[in-house]
């Protein structure tokens, strides 16, 4: 994963972000392998000294390669929201985010996720 930060003002903060990922696992005694690229922007509003929103715009490119059924390609085009409420050394980052992509029978596949992270 790598982030190149192009704005960083007192309220406003850009940063561009490319991550790759691989994840394999085995179902039904058959191998099946993600490739995933995602590039993505961050854009962070500081409000206050403890609090920020952060919008993330991005993209998912995942290649599926199954033992079997051979190659595929999915596109899931979405973004999550987080909110940052706290210091520099203590705070907590609730979030939610949302993709949608097609599957390879054009069935409309949609992933909502949330969770809360605390830095301390």
């Amino acid at each position: 994963d790598g982030k190149y930060q192009f704005v960083d003002g007192e309220k406003l903060d850009m940063a561009a972000d490319l991550g790759v990922s691989y994840c394999g696992f085995e179902v039904d005694d058959e191998d099946v392998r993600y490739i995933d690229v995602q590039p993505a922007l961050l854009m962070t509003y500081n409000f206050t000294d403890i609090f920020s929103v952060t919008l993330t715009p991005k993209a998912i490119i995942r290649n599926i390669d199954h033992d079997e059924e051979g190659d595929d390609t999915q596109t899931f085009v979405g973004g999550t929201l987080t909110l940052s409420v706290g210091g520099k050394k203590r705070r907590i980052l609730p979030e939610i985010g949302y993709y949608k992509a097609e599957d390879r029978l054009d069935q409309e596949v949609e992933v909502i996720h949330g969770g809360i992270g605390i830095q301390f």
